[in-house]
């Protein structure tokens, strides 16, 4: 079965009246089977959402298309809007944009995104009690996801949801709208429906210093070092100096530290069908 169109251009996906994304969703839930719920939202808690029903846990469809990955001129030109670019700030600024060049257009596929990040008693209850903590290490982190059918979003996944599907350049306008929020993580809001897209999030890639030799599409990254990639990891609330707000620009990306958030994917659109064993995962 062909993909919903809607599900092909995040453009479009924002610009939907609630019935065409009703109609989306509806179908894309009964070509994924019985693995997949359809839970409808109304009109203002956002897009109807799909449960996994082996894990209990809510996705969102995110929507595909084209945006240019990694820290741009444009990124930091909006960042030059709200920071005093002293020497510490350009600094740490040049430091931060060698990780995150070349700047490269990629193709994202659509995805199924889980809404937030597992806390720890769903954590628990996944890992049969063998993990207890919000945070975890890379290698549990992908292991838990390969158990369960799923896997780590992948950088490229990582960063299109911060832009909000391409549209900004702070994760979800963080500092565009800060003022608004009253500095309030919680109230950042996705067009896809996520939530928690501030906190340091494992992605499923090997880490690599640059993007030299990056792939064009969003499937992960492999063959770097098994250190692994964070995404993320900025607190509005807790910010000391203005500074840190460069923590909130959606291309940041961090080498793995021991342990960190966990989002769950189900990629089931890399070549713009259902894969052929979709109905057996889960």
């Amino acid at each position: 079965m062909d993909l919903p169109q809607l599900l092909l251009d995040a453009k479009a996906f924002r610009e939907a009246d609630a019935a065409e994304l009703s109609r989306s969703l509806d179908r894309l839930a009964e070509a994924l089977g019985e693995a997949w719920a359809l839970v409808r939202s109304d009109a203002n808690q956002g897009p109807s959402k799909l449960a996994h029903r082996l894990t209990g846990l809510d996705f969102v469809a995110v929507a595909g298309g084209s945006f240019d990955l990694g820290l741009s001129s444009d990124d930091i030109a909006e960042a030059a809007e709200y920071l005093d670019f002293g020497s510490e700030v350009a600094a740490r600024l040049a430091s931060l944009q060698a990780r995150a060049e070349p700047v490269h257009r990629v193709t994202v596929h659509p995805f199924l995104c889980s809404e937030r990040l597992l806390d720890a008693q769903t954590i628990a209850a996944l890992s049969a009690g063998k993990l207890a903590r919000p945070t975890v290490s890379r290698a549990s982190a992908r292991d838990l996801a390969s158990a369960l059918g799923l896997r780590l979003a992948s950088e490229a996944e990582l960063e299109w949801v911060a832009r909000d599907g391409g549209k900004t350049r702070f994760t979800l306008d963080a500092a565009r709208d800060r003022e608004r929020i009253a500095n309030d993580d919680r109230r950042l809001r996705s067009c896809f429906g996520l939530r928690e897209m501030n906190e340091g999030t494992w992605a499923e890639d090997d880490w690599h210093p640059s993007y030299e030799g990056a792939p064009s599409d969003s499937r992960p990254w492999f063959d770097g070092s098994v250190e692994g990639v964070v995404r993320g990891g900025f607190w509005l609330m807790a910010m000391q100096s203005d500074e840190e707000l460069l923590d909130a620009l959606a291309a940041v990306r961090y080498r793995g530290v021991q342990t960190a958030r966990v989002r769950l994917v189900f990629p089931f659109g890399e070549l713009g069908q259902l894969p052929a064993d979709t109905r057996t995962q889960g």
